[in-house]
């Protein structure tokens, strides 16, 4: 299996991880995953806030396809790196955020 950092969403991910800004200090991410999307599988090696525009219900996966979690997605919120998942928009809109992450 690949490192996590070898699978970076900005990379592997990006028709739903988009990059705003980047520096190295910090990298923006504009997140829009539409109703009934699922992501490939992906991390974010560094930690993070999460900013919420669009919230809606999503159900992570771990790299064999188990369900991890499955949560509302809201507000802002401080995110440590994430290993290798998957998330699906198991809600009925789109979601959108913005994951600021510090390098």
């Amino acid at each position: 299996m690949p490192e996590n950092k070898d699978l970076d969403a900005a990379k592997v991910a990006s028709k739903t991880h988009k990059t705003l800004f980047e520096n190295d200090k910090v990298r923006v991410l504009e997140v829009t995953i539409e109703a009934g999307e699922k992501e490939p599988i992906h991390s974010h090696p560094y930690k993070s806030i999460t900013i919420v525009e669009k919230p809606s219900r999503i159900k992570y996966y771990d790299e064999d396809g188990n369900v991890l979690e499955e949560v509302e997605i809201e507000g802002v919120s401080w995110r440590e790196p994430m290993g290798l998942h998957a998330a699906e928009n198991v809600g009925g809109s789109v979601f959108k955020g913005y994951r600021i992450e510090m390098k």
